[in-house]
């Protein structure tokens, strides 16, 4: 598997951002490192949104830094409980907009 480095662009934290130190708060707290928690969270939120189900994924428990297991017999965490229909339209209509069209690697070469 080869590994992709994508930018990231840290904002202050509301609906559709987070701020550098709130990801390093939430690192620490899970005992991994930055890169991630960051993939844990795209896990999690893409399980949540293509499943049909809220979500049931259970809590994750530290063993060292940088794993985590979780814990198949545990009850999901009712203090952070799945996004509802209606909050993910909410968080899709302050989603930044796209401002120009997607470089296509056809239009490189042409370029080139």
């Amino acid at each position: 598997m080869t590994s992709q480095a994508l930018s990231v662009a840290f904002r202050a934290d509301s609906i559709t951002t987070a701020s550098k130190a709130t990801l390093q708060r939430m690192a620490k707290t899970l005992g991994f490192t930055q890169n991630q928690t960051v993939l844990y969270a795209l896990a999690r939120l893409r399980d949540e949104l293509q499943s049909d189900q809220p979500t049931t994924s259970a809590p994750v428990h530290a063993q060292k830094k940088g794993q985590a297991v979780a814990n198949p017999n545990a009850a999901p965490d009712p203090s952070y409980p799945p996004l509802t229909h209606s909050q993910h339209q909410i968080i899709r209509q302050h989603a930044p907009k796209r401002r120009a069209k997607p470089v296509r690697s056809s239009s490189i070469t042409d370029l080139l």
